[in-house]
């Protein structure tokens, strides 16, 4: 076991992960506590085989640290110094399937929901463990009434997932900090009361900003630290990283954020246990130190390529979990069916969206004027028949109230569409008002974002 060099001056960093090399050359480093109080790093060479321990990693121009017990959100990956050094000298061999139907017994006792549903709770906390390997990811968020057993999920994820920072209304100076700005992925963020999030006043702007790009990777947020104005710099803050929510509801305002989640309902019932005893969280102990000496041991393996015959967003946001399932089988049908049928209703959605209804009926008028310039008032008359609108007498107004959509539809919303979805450029000729040009390959790319082929273009 190293001590840390005496006597250099190059910056001491604290950090909960170190990844030093690329692919299958990998070696990973993990904050851990020896014996309830010792700070070390665990580390894995995907090269070697190897476990071993140490107190410090010198990476030549720095030296980085484990975080101590009072550093972290969580109750920190605690070893003994017995166990480290049988790693060390004799390994662990790890059976990922025995593992998760372990992590699903404990979903199915405490959680009253359908099966399906507790694979996705598994499959998102496996994900956590595996944040360094995937792109993407989508947030889980679990959506009940009062005493609904909402908040019940992410209190097992507290225990159980990657370096967690769970708590009610987060604080956006909180989440800054655990997030870091050396590594993407290395924490999880557990929310309860999410539907604050959708504060009028815009209070939690700043956090929806790390929620909205950190889904993703690559994303990152400025801030800029206070003192004065000579010392004054910004940080940028890595976003991305496994995130899961529960609220009364979503934001009924942030379709960016809402897009990035994946919901689940919650209805007060009867789980086979309702309460949390020392018992269990010894156990939970135990489990996720296992699951941190997975992450380590698998550090240098890709996560499988998979044909799932989804694409686009929900490819996104539902790839990583079907990529984890895959080592259950029943957890893989289940998830991958999910994401299908999410597909569906996304597809659903555009097809029936305002977008889509002006993308079909801008083309249908383009092949009819041989892409030419078309007058405004011919594609609002067009819009309200194609959105079931037959009164003649609304086609004269500014404002019509839509049954198809649910809300009143104007012509301004219409013209800005036109502009920002369709990218449509505007002029005005005299004796025929407004009217607008679009540009054919444009339109057929936006024509098989709502279903229609490109020949339909034609």
């Amino acid at each position: 076991m190293m001590s840390e060099p005496e006597e250099d001056n190059r910056p001491r960093v604290k950090s909960p992960l170190v990844i030093l090399g690329k692919g299958n050359e990998i070696t990973l480093y993990e904050s851990i506590l020896m014996n309830g109080q010792y700070q070390q790093y665990l580390s894995y060479n995907y090269v070697t085989k190897n476990f071993n321990y140490c107190s410090f990693v010198d990476v030549g121009d720095r030296v980085y640290l484990p975080l101590s017990k009072t550093e972290t959100p969580y109750k920190g990956y605690n070893f003994s110094k017995t166990e480290l050094e049988q790693l060390k000298t004799k390994g662990t061999e790890i059976n990922f399937v025995k593992m998760y139907e372990l992590v699903y017994n404990e979903f199915d006792r405490f959680l009253d929901i359908e099966d399906k549903y507790k694979h996705l709770e598994c499959a998102f906390l496996f994900e956590t463990y595996q944040q360094h390997k995937i792109s993407s990811t989508g947030y889980l968020y679990h959506i009940g009434e009062h005493d609904s057993g909402k908040t019940r999920p992410l209190e097992l994820q507290s225990f159980l997932a990657y370096r967690p920072l769970f708590g009610l209304k987060l604080n956006e100076a909180n989440v800054y900090e655990v997030i870091g700005e050396r590594y993407e992925g290395s924490c999880t963020i557990l929310e309860d009361e999410a539907q604050e999030l959708s504060d009028p006043k815009g209070h939690n702007e700043g956090k929806l900003a790390i929620y909205r790009g950190g889904y993703k990777r690559g994303q990152s947020v400025p801030r800029i630290m206070e003192g004065s104005s000579a010392k004054r710099h910004t940080r940028y803050y890595k976003t991305f990283c496994c995130k899961s929510f529960s609220g009364y509801y979503m934001s009924p305002k942030d379709h960016a954020f809402n897009s990035r989640c994946l919901p689940i309902p919650y209805v007060e019932g009867h789980p086979k246990k309702d309460e949390i005893e020392e018992e269990d969280i010894e156990l939970w102990t135990e489990m996720k130190k296992q699951l941190l000496l997975w992450r380590l041991k698998t550090c240098g393996e890709k996560l499988p390529k998979l044909e799932t015959n989804i694409n686009n967003r929900i490819k996104e946001i539902w790839k990583s979990k079907i990529q984890v399932a895959s080592f259950y089988d029943k957890a893989y049908t289940e998830i991958t069916s999910m994401a299908l049928e999410a597909q569906k209703r996304r597809f659903k959605n555009l097809h029936n969206s305002l977008e889509s209804h002006i993308t079909r009926t801008v083309i249908k008028l383009e092949q009819k004027n041989n892409w030419g310039e078309i007058r405004f008032a011919d594609i609002w008359n067009e819009v309200l028949l194609s959105l079931e609108v037959y009164n003649t007498e609304d086609f004269t107004k500014k404002k019509v109230y839509v049954d198809a959509l649910g809300y009143e539809l104007s012509k301004s919303r219409v013209g800005t569409k036109l502009g920002s979805s369709l990218h449509g450029e505007p002029n005005f000729r005299h004796g025929k008002g407004r009217v607008w040009k679009f540009e054919k390959d444009k339109m057929k790319r936006l024509a098989q974002r709502f279903g229609l082929k490109r020949e339909d273009c034609e």
